[in-house]
């Protein structure tokens, strides 16, 4: 067990195993879900651990944190690959391009850097943001990469030439989350106390959420996608089930950030990743959790819409 809070969890891509980053022992580890066993103790950053990826392939692990380092580390073993140096602040984001050759990191000092896993060599950086880089989301493609930040702003790159695309603006406070649907077409946020649907096509706002009295610090969409999931500091997770002509909502109190899987059955969501918090602990909700109309978790209409996606 991590000695201290837990801020990060991050699931493999074959469901078999997940990674958790601690913020007071600064350490990676990894578990096995069918045994609940730890299987290794990644050791190398010197401050809390706030950023974490694992590449399509399930091979490679990114994490970030507080020491302002990227650090790559081969799964499931935990063996170090290379630690990537050039940030001034907190790394507060990571992911991989989908072919696993590339890591890309946002962090609190403005930046966004795309790093060589082969070599940790910096590629490039983009700095167009006019505060911390708090989220990233990178196209099936590979081609654009998606970042949001502090400053309001959701900027769209061009991972191949380097260039900034487009911005789209209507957050009127920090943004915290970012996830693409499985077609590429939106993009949704997660900021202030909203969530929002971008349409990709034209550079529009598709729907506006706004179901939240605090601020969103997570959000993420169900690979079919029939859901999106967003959590705020208003302790309460919601979940989206995205219809022709709109949309039910699923209320639950206590999550502090949630990843969701498509359960399959037509029962509902599972929990694949979370950020977990004080309340979080509390309230017992854990990786591999059903998200159904049980509980303390009520299922309601929604007077928003937006067209059904994928």
């Amino acid at each position: 067990a991590h000695e201290g809070g837990v801020w990060r969890i991050v699931f493999s891509p074959d469901g078999r195993s997940f990674l958790t980053g601690g913020t007071a022992d600064n350490h990676v580890k990894v578990w096995d879900m069918a045994t609940d066993q730890e299987r290794a103790t990644l050791q190398g950053h010197t401050a809390g651990v706030y950023a974490a990826a694992i590449s399509a392939d399930g091979s490679l692990a990114a994490t970030g944190g507080g020491d302002q380092t990227v650090r790559v580390w081969r799964l499931p073993g935990g063996e170090a690959v290379a630690t990537l140096t050039g940030h001034t602040n907190y790394v507060m984001a990571v992911a991989f391009t989908p072919d696993g050759r590339n890591v890309i990191s946002a962090s609190s000092d403005q930046c966004i850097k795309v790093w060589s896993v082969a070599d940790g060599s910096e590629i490039r950086t983009f700095g167009d943001h006019l505060s911390g880089v708090t989220s990233l989301a990178v196209a099936r493609d590979g081609k654009r990469l998606y970042s949001a930040g502090q400053d309001r702003l959701i900027l769209e790159w061009d991972l191949e030439k380097g260039t900034k695309c487009r911005s789209f603006e209507g957050h009127t406070g920090e943004i915290w989350g970012l996830a693409l649907t499985p077609d590429g077409a939106h993009l949704v946020s997660g900021g202030d106390t909203t969530v929002r649907v971008w349409d990709l096509r034209f550079g529009t706002e598709a729907a506006k959420l706004a179901h939240h009295s605090d601020q969103v610090i997570g959000v993420s969409v169900s690979p079919g996608p029939r859901y999106i999931a967003s959590v705020a500091n208003d302790l309460q997770l919601k979940v989206w089930g995205v219809v022709p002509g709109g949309m039910a909502r699923v209320r639950a109190k206590g999550f502090f950030g949630i990843k969701v899987q498509d359960e399959g059955g037509g029962r509902g969501v599972v929990v694949t990743e979370v950020i977990a918090g004080t309340a979080a602990d509390r309230h017992g909700l854990q990786v591999g959790d059903l998200i159904t109309k049980v509980g303390d978790i009520a299922v309601t209409g929604s007077k928003d819409s937006i067209p059904a996606i994928g």
